[in-house]
C-alpha cells in the first residue's frame, strides 16, 4: 500500500468532516455574487464592533481594557463578551497586522465562526470514538469502522444539528465556548480512566489538559454556556470515576486539582468580570427576567424543524433521534454501555427542564440550590446540554445498529422498523390536512412553511425505515455509509440556509449622518432616540451615549434615568442628537437651543439630526465641591434648575488634601490636551488656584491619575464622571484605567500557567 493511500485510509474520518464543513460553508467562501454570511445582528452589531474596538487598539499598541465609543466609556475587558484573552482571536489578529490591516474586517469574524464549525467536529469526534470503546474491553481498536461511523454520525449531529446551527454563530461567545466541550470530556474521561487503560503512564498530563480546554472554553466568552458546560464536566468525571469505582475523596481531589488550576489561568479576566457584574445592572435582574425559556411546543423540533419557532435548536432529525430511542431502549439489556446511555439520557432530561424556563418547575429548583444558576438570563441556552447528550446517544444508537447482530438484536431493529413505519401515515394525513387547510383559508392560516417541512419529516422516516430494513437484509454492511449520509441529508437540508444571508456592509454610508461625521471638532458625543442599529458610534467612528450591551454598569443606568437629560447633554458633552422628534426636546420637555442639520432614512426609521449650541467639553475645572451623602442626595443637586456642571462638583466622599493644596498663583487659567485614546488622557494645566479637573468619562474603579508625578485615585464626580483634584501652578496630568483586579488577576494567570506548562514539559521529558 502506497505511503498517500495509507495516510488517506488512517484520516478518512477527518477528511469526511473537512468535506462536509466544505460543503455546508462554501458560500461563506465564494469570491462571486453569490457569497453569503451571517446575518444581521447581535454578529454585526456587538461581536464585530467588539473585535474592531480591540484590534484597533492593539495595531495602534494599547491594551483594549476600555472603550469610550460607547455608554460615555466601558471596561471592555471586564465583559466577558469583548473575548479579549480568547487565543484563537490573537492568532487572527497576528495574521491581519502582518496583512497590513488597520482595521478589523467582517470577513475575519466570519473566517472564525465558521472555522468553530470545523473545530468542533473534529473535537467532538474525538470524544465520541473514545466513549465509544467497550468498557469491558480497554483494549479495544478505536480505529474500528463501526466506531468510526458511529462517531461520525455523532460529531455532525452535534455540528450540524438545529442548536449550533441556530443563534450560537450571531453570539459567537456561545459557539466558541460550546467548541471545547467534547476536549473537555475527553481530556476528564482519560484522566479518570488513568491505569485502566492505556495512557496509565500520564495521570497528571490529562489534568492539565483538562484544565487548559476549561480555562480556554472560559476565555471564549460567554459564561451562560461555561457555567452548564462545567456542570456537565463536573458530573462526567463523577460519573467516569463511578464507572471505575473510584473513591470520593479521589474523585473529589482530582476535580478540585482540575478546577483550581483552571480558575487559576482565567483569573486575568475573571477578576475584572466579577467585578464588572457586581457593578452592573446583572446583578438586581428579578426571577421573571431571568427565567424565560423555550415554550413546551418546542419538543417537537427534535424531529421537525422550523414549525414552532424560526429557529430549531431541540432540532436533530428523525433518522438521528430513532437511533437516539434504541440507546435509551438498550438501557432494558447488559449492553455493554448502558450505564453511559443513562448517564447522557439524564443529562438530556435535566437540559431539557431547565430549557424551559419559567414553563416548567425545574429551573425553579435549579435557581434555589445549582450555584450560580441565577446570574443568567434566557434559560433556552440549556439546549446545548440536550443537543450534545441526543448527539451521544445517537452515536449509542449508531454503534448498536452497525455492531454483529445477534437474533435477538435483528428482531429489535425489525421492531424498531415497524415503529417507524406505522408513524409513515400520520405524518401523511398531517401533510394533506395542512395542505387542505392552507388551501381553504388562504388568508385566515398562515401555513405556507409547514407542508414542506412535514414532507421533509416523512421523508426522513421513510429513510429510517429502509435504513433499519437493510441492516438485517444481505445489504447490512452498507449501513454505516447509508446512516452517516441519511444525517447529513437531513441535518443540511434543515439547517445549511438558516443563518446564510447574501453579502452585505453593516455600517453602509449614511447620508444622515454626513454633518456628524464630517464634524472635526476634537471631542462630542452622539445621543441616539433608537433610529440608529446597535453599536452605530462603535461602527461609525463615533462616541454614542448608550449601548445594546445586555450588562450594563447601573450607575450608567442611575444617570440614564435620573440625571435631567438637558444636564446630561451639557456634562458628557453631546452636540449631535439623532430622533423622529420635531426638535432637540428632552424628556422633561426643555427645547435647549439647537439646529437641524439633516434628515433622512436611518436603520429603524425616518429621523432627524439636531447640532446642540453647547461647546462640548472634554475636561474642564471647578473652584466649588459639594459632598453629598448618598446617590439620592447627588441627584437632588443635579436636579436643582440652576446647578451648573462647569462650576460645581457633587461627589460622595471627602476630597484627600484638598484644603491643603497649593495656595493661589499668578498664572492664566488655561487646558491643553496633548493626548488622547480609549483608556488614557494626558492633560496640560496652568491653574491660578487649587480646583478639580473633571473628566467626562464614566466613573470605575481602576482609574488612576498622575498629578505632576504623584498618584490619585480618580472621584466619582456628579454620580457618574470622573474627577481629580489639580493644586495651583502648571500641571502635568495623565489619567490612564488599569484596574487592580487584572494586575492581581494577571500575576495569578501568569504563575497558573507557567504551573500548567511545567507539567506538560516534565511529562514529555
Amino acid at each position: 500500500m502506497s505511503r498517500f493511500r495509507s495516510f488517506i485510509l488512517h484520516n478518512s474520518s477527518f477528511i469526511i468532516l473537512a468535506a462536509l464543513w466544505l460543503l455546508f460553508f462554501w458560500r461563506y467562501f465564494i469570491p462571486t455574487a453569490d457569497r453569503v454570511t451571517f446575518p444581521d445582528g447581535d454578529f454585526t452589531l456587538q461581536f464585530f464592533v467588539f473585535r474592531d474596538i480591540a484590534y484597533r487598539a492593539i495595531a495602534q499598541g494599547h491594551l483594549p481594557l476600555w472603550a469610550n465609543c460607547l455608554m460615555v466609556g466601558y471596561p471592555f475587558q471586564a465583559d466577558p463578551q469583548s473575548q479579549l484573552f480568547y487565543p484563537p482571536i490573537w492568532i487572527s489578529f497576528s495574521i491581519l497586522k502582518l496583512l497590513g490591516w488597520g482595521n478589523f474586517p467582517l470577513v475575519a469574524l466570519t473566517i472564525e465562526a465558521v472555522a468553530h464549525y470545523l473545530f468542533t467536529s473534529i473535537f467532538t469526534f474525538l470524544f465520541l470514538r473514545e466513549e465509544l470503546s467497550n468498557i469491558q474491553r480497554p483494549t479495544s481498536n478505536l480505529q474500528s469502522p463501526i466506531s468510526n461511523y458511529a462517531s461520525l454520525l455523532g460529531a455532525i449531529v452535534f455540528t450540524y444539528g438545529g442548536f449550533l446551527t441556530s443563534y450560537p454563530p450571531l453570539q459567537t461567545g456561545i459557539l466558541e465556548t460550546a467548541t471545547w466541550l467534547p476536549l473537555i470530556l475527553l481530556s476528564l474521561r482519560r484522566a479518570a480512566d488513568t491505569c485502566i487503560t492505556h495512557h496509565r503512564s500520564r495521570p497528571s498530563l490529562f489534568i492539565v489538559h483538562s484544565s487548559l480546554f476549561i480555562a480556554i472554553a472560559f476565555f471564549a466568552g460567554h459564561p451562560q454556556t461555561f457555567f452548564l458546560i462545567a456542570y456537565l464536566a463536573i458530573a462526567y468525571f463523577i460519573h467516569r470515576a463511578s464507572v471505575h469505582q473510584r473513591s470520593w475523596r479521589w474523585t473529589l481531589t482530582r476535580l478540585a486539582v482540575v478546577f483550581g488550576l483552571a480558575i487559576g489561568i482565567t483569573l486575568i479576566q475573571a477578576l475584572p468580570q466579577v467585578e464588572y457584574l457586581m457593578l452592573s445592572t446583572r446583578a438586581s435582574l428579578t426571577f421573571e427576567k431571568l427565567a424565560g425559556g423555550f415554550p413546551l411546543t418546542d419538543i417537537v423540533q427534535f424531529f421537525v424543524f422550523g414549525i414552532a419557532s424560526y429557529w430549531s435548536p431541540l432540532f436533530v432529525g428523525v433518522f438521528p433521534f430513532a437511533l437516539v430511542l434504541i440507546a435509551i431502549a438498550l438501557l432494558d439489556t447488559k449492553h455493554d454501555h448502558a450505564r453511559s446511555i443513562a448517564f447522557w439520557l439524564i443529562v438530556a432530561i435535566v437540559g431539557l427542564i431547565i430549557s424551559f424556563g419559567l414553563n416548567s418547575i425545574g429551573y425553579d429548583i435549579a435557581y434555589w440550590i445549582i450555584p450560580g444558576a441565577r446570574l443568567f438570563r434566557g434559560q433556552e441556552r440549556a439546549a446545548i446540554l440536550v443537543a450534545f447528550s441526543l448527539s451521544t446517544l445517537s452515536a449509542f444508537g449508531a454503534h448498536f445498529i452497525l455492531s454483529p447482530l445477534s437474533r435477538s438484536a435483528r428482531a429489535f431493529i425489525r421492531a424498531a422498523m415497524r415503529a417507524v413505519i406505522n408513524l409513515l401515515p400520520f405524518a401523511i394525513a398531517v401533510l394533506i390536512f395542512i395542505v387542505i387547510v392552507r388551501n381553504v383559508y388562504p388568508n385566515q392560516v398562515d401555513l405556507r412553511d409547514a407542508p414542506p417541512k412535514i414532507a421533509m419529516l416523512i421523508i426522513g422516516l421513510t429513510l429510517t425505515a429502509l435504513t433499519f430494513f437493510a441492516r438485517t437484509s444481505r445489504w447490512g454492511k452498507m449501513v454505516g455509509i447509508a446512516a452517516v449520509g441519511i444525517t447529513v441529508l437531513e441535518l443540511f437540508t434543515a439547517n445549511i440556509r438558516t443563518n446564510a444571508v447574501p453579502l452585505f456592509d453593516p455600517y453602509p454610508h449614511l447620508p444622515l449622518l454626513d454633518p456628524i461625521r464630517n464634524d472635526e471638532t476634537p471631542f462630542f458625543r452622539v445621543q441616539d432616540d433608537a433610529r440608529m442599529q446597535g453599536h452605530y458610534g462603535c461602527g461609525y467612528g463615533l462616541n454614542e451615549w448608550a449601548s445594546i450591551s445586555p450588562i450594563r454598569l447601573a450607575s450608567w443606568e442611575n444617570f440614564d434615568h435620573r440625571a435631567p437629560e438637558a444636564l446630561r447633554w451639557k456634562m458628557l458633552g453631546v452636540k449631535y442628537l439623532i430622533t423622529e422628534k420635531g426638535g432637540a426636546i428632552t424628556r422633561e420637555g426643555e427645547l435647549p437651543s439647537a439646529v437641524k442639520v439633516s434628515e433622512g432614512k436611518a436603520p429603524l426609521g425616518d429621523a432627524k439630526v439636531y447640532q446642540l449650541f453647547e461647546i462640548p467639553r472634554r475636561v474642564w475645572m471647578v473652584r466649588e465641591a459639594q459632598i453629598a451623602s448618598d446617590a439620592d442626595s447627588v441627584y437632588k443637586f443635579l436636579s436643582v434648575s440652576n446647578f451648573d456642571p462647569f462650576k460645581t462638583v457633587i461627589v460622595r466622599q471627602p476630597i484627600p488634601d484638598w484644603n491643603s493644596l497649593t495656595e493661589p498663583v499668578n498664572v492664566k487659567d488655561n487646558i491643553e490636551i496633548v493626548e488622547d485614546y480609549p483608556g488614557y488622557i494626558k492633560i496640560k494645566v496652568a491653574n491660578s488656584f487649587r480646583a478639580m479637573l473633571l473628566f467626562n468619562e464614566a466613573y470605575y474603579p481602576g482609574w488612576w491619575a498622575r498629578v505632576n508625578g504623584q498618584t490619585w485615585q480618580m472621584v466619582e464626580a456628579n454620580g457618574f464622571i470622573q474627577a481629580v483634584p489639580v493644586p495651583a501652578g502648571n500641571v502635568m496630568i495623565e489619567i490612564y484605567f488599569m484596574p487592580m483586579t487584572l494586575i492581581v488577576g494577571a500575576i495569578f494567570s501568569v504563575l497558573s500557567l507557567g504551573l500548567a506548562l511545567f507539567l506538560i514539559v516534565k511529562k514529555h521529558d
